[in-house]
This record gives C-alpha cells, sequence and structure tokens, in this order.
C-alpha cells in the first residue's frame, strides 16, 4: 500500500490517509496528533527521531481467535512431532489439542502457547524454524472464516502504520507472540522490518561449524523472555532505547505499555489506542482479558477505537458489508 498524508495540493481534494476509517472523533483525534506533532511551529512538535510507535500484534493488527494465531502453527507442528513421538498422542491434554477441540483451544492463554512452542519448537536451527513459518505463512487457513491468517490483518490498523511511517515514524511490533514468529509471518505484510519486531523469545546455542558443515544457531528448549505486561517496557528499554510517543494495543497484557507511554509524555505528545473487540458480525465481540485496561482508558482518556463504529472495513479487500 503507498502511504498516504494529511498533504494536500492546489489542484487536488485532500487524500485521506486513512480510508478504511469511519469519520468520526477517533480518526480526527490521530490526524490531528500527527499533524502536531509533526509541525515544527507546534508546541507539541516531536522531532523525527524520537517519533516512536509501538505496536502490540494479536488482537490489535490482526485477529487472535478462536485461539492465538501461533497456536494454529504450534498444532501444525505438534501433528508432525505425533508422528514420531506416540508420548505426545498418549498424553490427554495434547490429545485433545491434536483433535482440533476449539472449546480447548479458546483456554490456551499466550503462556499456555509458549510452554506447547518450547515442546514443538526447539531442538531445531533457526533456518528449519525460519521456513517452517514461511510455509504456515503461505498456506494455512483460519478454521472459521477460510481465509488465509495472514490475510486476517486489519486493514484500518495497516493504513495507520502506513500513515504513521509516511510522516517519519519509526513503527514497532511489540507483541507477546513469538518474535520469530512474528518476524517470519508478518514483517512483509506490515511492512515493519525484522529488527522493528520484539516478542516473547526462547534461547539459542551457537554451534560451532565443522569440515562437514556450517555454524548455525540451534533452538532451546528454553524460554528466554515472555514478552507481556511490564515485560513490554522493558523490552523496549532493551530494544528502543526510547519511550515510545504512540502506543496501541488491545488486551490487559498491553496496560503497562500504555501506561509507560502515557506516564513519560508531556499531556499532548502522545498518543495512547486501544482497540475494542465490540463488532460480533464482521469480527469478534469480547471483553475477556481487558477489563483493566478498558476501565484505566476510560478513566484517562485514551482512545478507544471501536471495531464496530471506527472500522470502515476489518480485512483488506473486503467492503464495508462483510
Amino acid at each position: 500500500m503507498q502511504p498516504l498524508s494529511i498533504a494536500e495540493n492546489r489542484n487536488a481534494a485532500p487524500v485521506d490517509p486513512l480510508p478504511s476509517w469511519n469519520q468520526g472523533i477517533i480518526k480526527a483525534r490521530i490526524l490531528n496528533f500527527v499533524k502536531n506533532v509533526t509541525d515544527s511551529e507546534s508546541t507539541n512538535y516531536i522531532t523525527p527521531e524520537d517519533r516512536i510507535a509501538v505496536f502490540d500484534n494479536d488482537g490489535t493488527l490482526w485477529a487472535e481467535k478462536p485461539t492465538y494465531f501461533q497456536g494454529f502453527f504450534v498444532l501444525n507442528r505438534l501433528e508432525e512431532l505425533s508422528k514420531s513421538n506416540p508420548e505426545i498422542s498418549r498424553n490427554p491434554q495434547l490429545q485433545q489439542l491434536l483433535n482440533k477441540n476449539f472449546t480447548n483451544l479458546q483456554l490456551l492463554t499466550k503462556k499456555d502457547i509458549m510452554s506447547l512452542v518450547m515442546l514443538t519448537h526447539s531442538n531445531i536451527t533457526q533456518h528449519e524454524f525460519n521456513r517452517m513459518v514461511q510455509k504456515w505463512a503461505e498456506t494455512a487457513h483460519h478454521p472459521q472464516t477460510q481465509k488465509r491468517f495472514v490475510q486476517m490483518v486489519y486493514q484500518p490498523m495497516n493504513e495507520l502504520i502506513d500513515f504513521l511511517k509516511h510522516n517519519h515514524f519509526k513503527t514497532f511490533i511489540v507483541s507477546g507472540g513469538g518474535i520469530d514468529f512474528v518476524r517470519e509471518a508478518l514483517s512483509n505484510v506490515y511492512g515493519i522490518p525484522t529488527d522493528q519486531i520484539i516478542g516473547s523469545s526462547i534461547k539459542f546455542k551457537y554451534i560451532s561449524g565443522t569440515n562437514m558443515g556450517n555454524s548455525t544457531i540451534l533452538r532451546e528448549p528454553e524460554l528466554a523472555s515472555f514478552n507481556e505486561k511490564e515485560v513490554k517496557p522493558e523490552n523496549i528499554q532493551l530494544h528502543i532505547g526510547k519511550v515510545p510517543v504512540f502506543t496501541a494495543g488491545n488486551s490487559d497484557g498491553d496496560l503497562e505499555m500504555l501506561r509507560y507511554t502515557a506516564d513519560n509524555n508531556s499531556p499532548g505528545k502522545s498518543l495512547e489506542i486501544l482497540v475494542h473487540h465490540d463488532d460480533g458480525s464482521r469480527e469478534y465481540s469480547y471483553d475477556t482479558g481487558s477489563e483493566n485496561v478498558l476501565i484505566e482508558a476510560q478513566r484517562r482518556n485514551w482512545t478507544i477505537v471501536s471495531m464496530k463504529d471506527d472500522f470502515r472495513i476489518i480485512y483488506p479487500n473486503t467492503n464495508s458489508t462483510n
């Protein structure tokens, strides 16, 4: 998608940089924020090098139901391993997952999924893992919509990323999902470089090359960082080294990241966005897991985006009635 700006020229009408957003208070707030912080004569001006924007991924940039999409990737790998490891098939809990019991899938937390990652995606090289994710992204389909998972990104949020980039914001993904999974599956979809993606990670081990082969990185069965809640701002400091001025999330797992942005910027020099899943006809409607952040967002007048009211369309290549 070609990034757009607010600007107009003498012979053309203003170009809408967010065409998939409905006109209203929320869209106007976003446009006004970007206009003010990029205007060198504004008291809220932010220099380009400090225009840091961070986005959660699951539920903020793409859908996350009936379970986090990385969970389906884990299931694919679990099926492969079960063919050579009978212990997996004999485990009642894992058998339920292999049977694709969506009730059980919905009960999986990100931490559950990361535990399964330890089982299914360790003791292989990073190159092997990358190829697995690439193949999954090219072929895997959502069980309910039948769309490819990578087609279930939110078009309005993709436009927002492009709009910020066009206005010299440096955009990052700060996800609770696996860092390597998000990098391989979604970097090209969002147009965000892999080195601007932060997520949960496992430990790595360097394997020295020999005369028979090249050196490589092995994925170890041990969690290095679970990128949720307070770990998100900690990893923002570790990997970015600056406080964001723009943060978008959707759940209680993003609350600390939103607070960190709001607490460490002057009024008018930050924008905190909460994506609210309230559109049961075009997407999903749920508040579970977002109860605390919704309360704080209302109390602190953060920007609560109603998917029902503020998104003209949800997914790419659909119309407003889909």
